[in-house]
């Protein structure tokens, strides 16, 4: 077989082996990710980030019940709850455990249309790069897209608000007891 012959085999074996991988839209665990240009901002308030949505088993075991021995907290895709990148304490120049955002409220707007929601705090994004994203429920994420879900990502800023007087707040879960 010459060199011309065996390159043809590689280069057709290559494009169905990358054609055979499935795409899913609007699961940050199944998405192609892109970096988040950083402010020199050290606040919380993040802007540009991706907004996607999540479901199913992902929404099972939330990160922040899943640690301390609590008990497993599982999100129905009508919870009003969100996964973010990274659990940050304080603010971005301090990762420290990396769970100081758990049960804290995160008013969450679509910067294409401006639609807002608020959200609580319950689990990370795994699929997301660090910093780079926020995971929705498909009613949180359905609340706030032009096309609902077959949006799958959206450009979106979050900032932490108050939890208190909020009208999802029977959607969100009990916080724990230590």
């Amino acid at each position: 077989m010459n060199a011309l012959t065996l390159l043809v085999v590689l280069l057709v074996s290559v494009i169905g082996l990358v054609s055979a991988v499935p795409e899913y839209h609007g699961q940050a665990t199944n998405m192609y990710l892109v970096e988040r240009e950083l402010s020199n901002s050290t606040s919380l308030d993040k802007r540009g980030v991706r907004g996607t949505w999540y479901s199913g088993n992902d929404l099972k075991n939330a990160a922040c019940y899943a640690r301390n021995n609590l008990p497993a907290y599982n999100a129905s895709p009508k919870s009003h709850i969100c996964a973010l990148a990274s659990f940050l304490d304080g603010d971005l120049t301090n990762m420290g455990s990396g769970f100081g955002m758990c049960y804290k409220c995160v008013k969450v707007t679509n910067l294409h249309n401006h639609k807002s929601i608020i959200v609580r705090t319950v689990d990370k994004c795994a699929g997301c790069k660090q910093m780079s994203g926020i995971d929705l429920t498909p009613t949180a994420f359905d609340a706030i897209a032009s096309d609902g879900l077959n949006e799958g990502v959206l450009n979106v800023k979050w900032s932490p608000v108050s939890c208190h007087s909020v009208k999802y707040i029977n959607q969100w879960p009990r916080l724990p007891k230590y």
